[in-house]
């Protein structure tokens, strides 16, 4: 529950950043005026729920994200509790235990 929150928090902040960014960059620039108000309540009204929009939208990619980070657990507790294999690779002077998570990471 922790990955799956924490990833999804830090996702989330990420990608609302981005967009709230976006939005204010866009904000500061000169619109050519209508003549017809209907079409800038229109505009104004698209520019609202697309601020709106952004929210959900990360807030749905964030869970989208935590949820898949979440299934990731187990590999996480493999690694960070891995033991010694008592032999090194002879190539990277490492343990092996650190080539066989990646092989099995990159094997998924």
């Amino acid at each position: 529950v922790l990955l799956f929150v924490g990833f999804g928090a830090l996702f989330f902040v990420v990608c609302y950043f981005n967009l709230w960014l976006a939005m204010r960059m866009n904000a500061g620039k000169a619109r050519p005026r209508m003549l017809d108000i209907e079409r800038e309540r229109l505009a104004a009204f698209a520019r609202h729920a697309s601020r709106w929009g952004g929210l959900g939208g990360a807030v749905v990619v964030a869970f989208m994200v935590g949820g898949n980070a979440a299934t990731h657990w187990p590999d996480y507790l493999l690694f960070t509790h891995a033991g010694s294999f008592g032999e090194t690779d002879p190539a990277l002077l490492r343990n092996h235990r650190l080539a066989l998570f990646h092989s099995l990471v990159a094997g998924q």
